[in-house]
């Protein structure tokens, strides 16, 4: 079985995201952007709500109860993550925190609404599960552990 890899056009891609994420905003990261204090927006972004109160599609399972414990959990770090200066940082921080029944993705997406709210820009494309298995198929020596190195 031979495997044809093309090309990846990252730029075209990047522009589409952009595009795509212009004309359809992510309300929960709007959200987070939105509050008074870190404080409050490490409850938003743990939570996984936006201002209508509905739990983001990626942790619904995780269930209210569990998240509501997990933003306490993570409060207790709003210092830490107040000083971070990247997001690789913040998302060593947010991971330190350890609580069954959040997984990786609910970490890279609490993570990313934090960000948003502290300014701090995302420099590498982070991946998990199923996505990481298919770009080491596409992409082969780029991935390195859950990230892919541009």
């Amino acid at each position: 079985m031979n495997k044809v890899k093309e090309k990846i056009d990252f730029e075209n891609i990047v522009s589409k995201y952009k595009a795509n994420k212009k004309q359809y905003p992510d309300r929960y990261i709007d959200f987070c952007k939105q509050q008074k204090s870190l404080v409050d927006a490490i409850e938003v972004a743990a939570k996984s709500i936006n201002a209508q109160n509905k739990i983001h599609s990626h942790q619904r399972r995780i269930g209210r109860l569990t998240l509501n414990i997990f933003a306490e959990l993570l409060k207790t770090k709003e210092e830490e993550i107040s000083l971070a200066k990247s997001f690789d940082k913040l998302l060593s921080i947010i991971l330190s925190v350890r609580l069954a029944g959040v997984g990786e993705l609910a970490y890279y997406d609490i993570s990313t609404r934090i960000a948003a709210y502290l300014k701090l820009n995302i420099e590498n494309v982070y991946m998990h599960a199923g996505t990481r298995k298919g770009a080491r198929e596409l992409l082969g020596n780029k991935i390195n552990g859950k990230k892919l190195f541009l």
